[in-house]
């Protein structure tokens, strides 16, 4: 499992009639070596390839890539998250000292290899997305580590074409791997169940376990007496370490039933038209971007608490809300810990197992590029945050005081000739393979095939040879270590 480590609590005291939680910095720094990608998220360089960012943050995890999402704690937006150089994984362009803004997602250099293989497939399909390689050491703020994709379900209230448009924009499948369709959206008959209990609709498994990491409700145009079943089907699904994203109506229904109130006690009202917004809580992981916002039209365009008597559970769930108008008045874009178990931007012990809500005014925002030049398609980049939960249903611990599976050292000696000793931990026994393969990415040899090897610290030797006792020419060399549903490669390099 994963950790996300600490800091010292501070809390601060509201003068607003709202509840304020501590804001506890929750992020990791992490060291990246040389060789690392970085798939930047700011209009400097992702302006037209915004949106299949995330596809290819999916295409990661879909081929058990580990994906870093970086975010500087406290920051406003627009502000850097961290500093590196790089180069362009496709023209070779130099970048020095990048200030990397909008929360940038890394690979670390022991899965690059592995990667690049993903990004130049990727890139045949959808070049203009941006990838860079670290040619330089650097230090990133680490909110969290994905290891799996995450599993989404939607709701099928009406509309939900709106979010297929947004999830085929970022190029992120369904669960066969297809395109989005009407049959992908679950029916209110399917999510209500058989009222035994809570948890008896498809949003959970025969055990009541959720299916799902990600729950989508794109507004709610319809009048069924099942409804009521519903919202407590979700409500007992925001019970795990899940997330949900409701838009426009959605949002103002699901706040105002008597099940619901997932963000707020006393419910919503539907706010002003909003045209200059001010930010705030820019470091909460649903609230990544980089330029301004544009708000669109909606029957719920933004909200407002309840005058009579609604308040926030956690005054910091507010991100973007109209400009000189305090929390609670025109707000725009939600994100929070259903019932405000947890502050937003604290991971840690209380977060395990609370849902996060995101909610999000307006009806239909635009997926036009570049994102500089539509201000609009903002608002898609906030669904496709609220997907890629934080910390994720199911993940590796790589920060924090949580142990890796697996972990692979660096081969010594490195350079080396005719031998080398390649070591590697294992938390628990394994089934191992240990492959070296060349810098084309072909088979040279298999160190371990598939063996059972016990927890701790094992060690093998190569002696520079392929499958048939053939020395190798010098050159650049990556050994791939996989055991137990995790991987890790690294390079080593033979000089004769």
């Amino acid at each position: 499992m994963f950790g996300i480590q600490t800091g010292n609590v501070m809390f601060a005291l509201s003068v607003l009639p709202l509840l304020l939680c501590a804001h506890i910095p929750f992020a990791h720094a992490e060291q990246f070596e040389p060789g690392a990608l970085i798939i930047p998220m700011d209009t400097d360089y992702q302006d037209y390839g915004m949106l299949k960012a995330y596809g290819l943050v999916y295409e990661f995890l879909m081929n058990d890539i580990q994906v870093h999402w970086a975010i500087l704690e406290y920051k406003s937006i627009g502000d850097v998250d961290f500093t590196a150089s790089a180069r362009d994984f496709v023209t070779h362009s130099v970048i020095t000292e990048h200030g990397y803004r909008g929360g940038a997602f890394l690979v670390a250099a022991r899965d690059s290899f592995i990667a690049e293989a993903v990004v130049d497939e990727w890139l045949l399909s959808f070049p203009v997305t941006v990838v860079h390689e670290a040619t330089a050491a650097f230090a990133a703020p680490v909110v969290g580590v994905f290891d799996t994709p995450p599993r989404i379900a939607m709701l099928a209230t009406g509309q939900q074409s709106i979010a297929r448009e947004y999830l085929t924009a970022a190029w992120i499948p369904n669960s066969l791997g297809g395109p989005w369709t009407d049959l992908d959206a679950l029916t209110m008959t399917e999510a209500a169940g058989g009222y035994t209990d809570h948890s008896d609709g498809a949003l959970f498994d025969a055990s009541g376990e959720p299916l799902y990491d990600h729950l989508i409700v794109m507004h709610w145009s319809i009048d069924d007496p099942i409804e009521d079943e519903v919202v407590a089907e979700i409500r007992e699904f925001l019970q795990y370490r899940t997330s949900m994203f409701a838009a426009c109506q959605a949002a103002h229904y699901l706040e105002n039933h008597v099940m619901g109130q997932f963000l707020s006690s006393g419910g919503l009202v539907v706010g002003s038209e909003v045209e200059i917004v001010d930010y705030m809580n820019s470091d909460f992981y649903p609230a990544q971007m980089d330029g301004p916002f544009e708000g669109v039209s909606g029957a719920n365009k933004s909200y407002s608490l309840n005058p009579e008597g609604g308040i926030y559970h956690v005054e910091d769930c507010v991100m973007i809300t109209g400009a000189g108008t305090p929390p609670g008045t025109d707000d725009v874009f939600l994100a929070g810990f259903i019932d405000g178990e947890c502050p937003p931007s604290y991971e840690g012990d209380c977060a395990t197992g609370v849902g996060v809500v995101t909610y999000l005014g307006g009806h239909q925002y635009s997926t036009n590029l570049p994102i500089s030049a539509y201000p609009e398609s903002q608002g898609v980049r906030l669904f496709l945050n609220s997907i890629f939960r934080l910390p994720p249903t199911s993940l590796s611990g790589v920060t924090g005081d949580m142990p890796r599976p697996i972990s692979v050292e660096q081969n010594y000696p490195n350079p080396f000739n005719p031998q080398t000793v390649i070591a590697f931990n294992l938390l628990v026994r394994a089934s191992v393979s240990l492959r070296v393969f060349d810098v084309a990415g072909h088979l040279v040899d298999v160190l371990i095939d598939e063996e059972s090897v016990s927890a701790g610290r094992s060690e093998i030797v190569w002696s520079g040879r392929d499958m048939t006792g053939r020395p190798v020419p010098s050159g650049t060399y990556f050994y791939r270590l996989t055991a137990g549903g995790s991987s890790e490669t690294r390079r080593m390099v033979l000089v004769k």
